[in-house]
């Protein structure tokens, strides 16, 4: 078989990879969605975490479209950096667009209520900024970003999921007797 032939035949590489992580958190939608919504910046992302968010640019500590922004992924030898913008922030949806960097693309986190708590998701669909970037992603990257996303959910499963009632109080707060 010529060498050409042999090329012609085998699959190429999609041109953006997707990735599509799930969670459920057993906490009313309400209560959960500002907390879900911050990503990255809350207070429940871990902190050990090789994956870091940041704000970057002038202005208030906020997260709001508009906003600049930066994802850090530390390795043993090299660092990831992408830098977007949160293009979407309300009611039960954060977008970033991701324009610079290894890799380029979007990713989103939905919240979604359901009758008894939140599903979340976190979606991303991207590529590699060049052909070195997508390589080095595949090669040292993918598998690590796909542990530090689950890691996330359990973090957010542990850090907002565990909401209870407090059942000493009535609705009030007065006491219940008994």
């Amino acid at each position: 078989m010529p060498l050409v032939g042999f090329f012609k035949n085998k699959t190429k590489l999609p041109k953006y990879l997707k990735e599509h992580h799930f969670t459920f958190v057993e906490r009313p939608f309400h209560d959960a969605v500002s907390d879900i919504l911050k990503w990255g910046w809350s207070q429940w992302w871990p902190k050990d975490s090789p994956v870091q968010y940041t704000l970057t640019g002038s202005g208030p500590e906020e997260i709001g479209p508009g906003r600049s922004c930066q994802m850090v992924m530390t390795g043993k030898f090299l660092k990831s950096i992408w830098s977007g913008e949160v293009i979407q922030l309300k009611g039960h949806l954060l977008q970033i667009e991701w324009k610079s960097g290894m890799m380029i693309g979007q990713e989103f986190v939905i919240a979604e209520e359901r009758s008894n708590g939140t599903r979340v998701d976190h979606r991303v669909r991207y590529t590699g900024s060049n052909l070195v970037g997508r390589f080095l992603w595949l090669l040292f990257f993918r598998k690590k970003y796909h542990e530090c996303i689950l890691q996330a959910m359990d973090a957010l499963k542990t850090g907002i999921g565990n909401f209870e009632k407090d059942m000493t109080h009535g609705p009030e707060g007065g006491e219940i007797n008994g």
